[in-house]
């Protein structure tokens, strides 16, 4: 039986790192008999292994007790992680938590993942999820793709995702 007080966004990493490791490590010995030229590794892999592929930058911040993550560049799989250790972060006692994709300009089906995970998590815990992601934006084209609840990410701008955290709250009381 799962337990429910494991988080299962932390879940993974130690496999990851092996991958990545293993990756780093070893030659892939199909290739061994092949042309020279094959046998060299991509630098675009080695670089996102190395978790240098996507460039982000995630800000913590507290607005009137709402906890609120803002990513500001390119959100993947390579980076995910930091958005997922922010997130980790907040106490249950926070009435809920705003991520603001406002300033990304990519997110991947990891992040995706991730949000919908976040949300159930927010949920089990009583606690609110707001997502800022405004129209025309690269995250507002993947999660409305995606189906993302549109109610969690209706609010144009931070400012309005706390509020509507606050109220969220208010009326669970």
């Amino acid at each position: 039986m799962p337990d429910p007080d494991r988080d299962p966004f932390l879940d993974g990493r130690d496999s990851v790192s092996k991958a990545r490791d293993s990756f780093m490590e070893e030659r892939d010995p199909f290739l061994e008999d092949c042309d020279p030229s094959l046998q060299e590794r991509d630098p675009f892999l080695e670089d996102v292994l190395q978790g240098g592929g996507g460039q982000a930058r995630i800000e913590r911040s507290v607005h009137d007790g709402v906890h609120a993550l803002v990513v500001m560049g390119e959100l993947d799989i390579s980076n995910v992680g930091e958005l997922r250790d922010g997130a980790a972060q907040i106490p249950d006692v926070a009435p809920g938590v705003v991520v603001d994709l406002s300033d990304a300009t990519f997110i991947d089906s990891a992040t995706v993942g991730f949000l919908f995970e976040l949300r159930k998590r927010l949920e089990r815990r009583g606690q609110a999820l707001q997502i800022v992601s405004p129209p025309g934006t690269a995250a507002e084209r993947v999660l409305a793709m995606t189906s993302f609840d549109a109610g969690v990410r209706g609010e144009p701008d931070l400012d309005s995702a706390v509020a509507a955290v606050r109220r969220s709250v208010q009326l669970q009381r």
